[in-house]
């Protein structure tokens, strides 16, 4: 009997759905952290602590997050961690509204999201696997990657857009869009992985273990280096690309759309 179509798969279309929404949310705060901070501080410099804070969490704690993932239930992590930034966004922006969002507080804020993000992510790949059949995973993969490639583009021009009506507006449609995902999480049946004997291994060893297995293949290691610039450098661009343009004056908006050209250039060039 061949396998239910994935757009008919309930728990694969819940899952797609509530990271669409909840990826937009991630998408519309990447241009809305470094105009909030040229907005408070007017300083690029304060701009770029704040994109690293973001970025610093998934750098150190992918490999715990992906230890806690294999050792502890995968949906109730993602759902942990979707009420973890969404409480982040959500104190982010009540702290704009009410004009009380010294700097100090968005580093540490961005900091706590990016966390999140890193906790997510480590359980989100065993989602995929645990909800479709292994046939059907380069199919739902690819699926995925569409998404992410849509959400790329719309989520940096809403994320402008938004800012230009209010600064606290995108930090609360992120947090919206976390509870969206949580909700999706908690409508799916499926389980997020199989019953297994409790590895008696220590950490130290699972990761020394890991990072052998991924020296001994040559494409992960080489392929591994790549993405690990790339994932190095693209921050850099990106806010570059925000403070110059906001230095030329474009709005919000203008400034969203800009990013959203650029995402689309790297579509392209990927298609290329």
């Amino acid at each position: 009997m061949p396998p239910t179509p994935l757009r008919r798969n309930r728990d694969f279309v819940l899952l797609q759905v509530g990271q669409a929404l909840s990826n937009t949310g991630t998408q519309v705060t990447l241009v809305a952290y470094p105009l909030l901070v040229l907005a408070v501080t007017h300083s690029a410099a304060k701009a770029g602590v704040v994109s690293f804070a973001r970025a610093l969490p998934m750098a150190l704690l992918a490999i715990p997050a992906g230890l806690a993932a294999d050792r502890w239930n995968r949906k109730h992590l993602m759902i942990v961690a979707d009420s973890i930034g969404a409480c982040a966004a959500a104190a982010l922006g009540v702290a704009v509204l009410t004009h009380r969002s010294p700097f100090w507080l968005i580093p540490v804020l961005a900091f706590v999201g990016g966390a999140a993000s890193a906790l997510f992510s480590a359980g989100q790949s065993g989602a995929v696997r645990a909800v479709v059949p292994l046939e059907q995973l380069p199919a739902a993969v690819g699926t995925a990657t569409g998404r992410q490639a849509a959400v790329s583009l719309v989520g940096p021009s809403l994320g402008g857009a938004l800012f230009s009506v209010a600064r606290a507006v995108p930090f609360l449609f992120d947090a919206v869009s976390y509870a969206f995902s949580t909700l999706s999480l908690l409508a799916m049946r499926a389980p997020f992985q199989q019953q297994r004997q409790p590895d008696p291994a220590s950490i130290r060893s699972r990761v020394t273990e890991g990072f052998r297995f991924l020296w001994d293949h040559p494409y992960l290691r080489v392929t591994t280096l790549l993405f690990g610039l790339a994932n190095f450098i693209a921050p850099g661009l990106l806010l570059t690309l925000v403070v110059i343009a906001r230095q030329q004056g474009l709005s919000g908006g203008a400034v969203g759309a800009l990013v959203a050209a650029f995402g689309a250039a790297l579509l392209v060039g990927s298609l290329v």
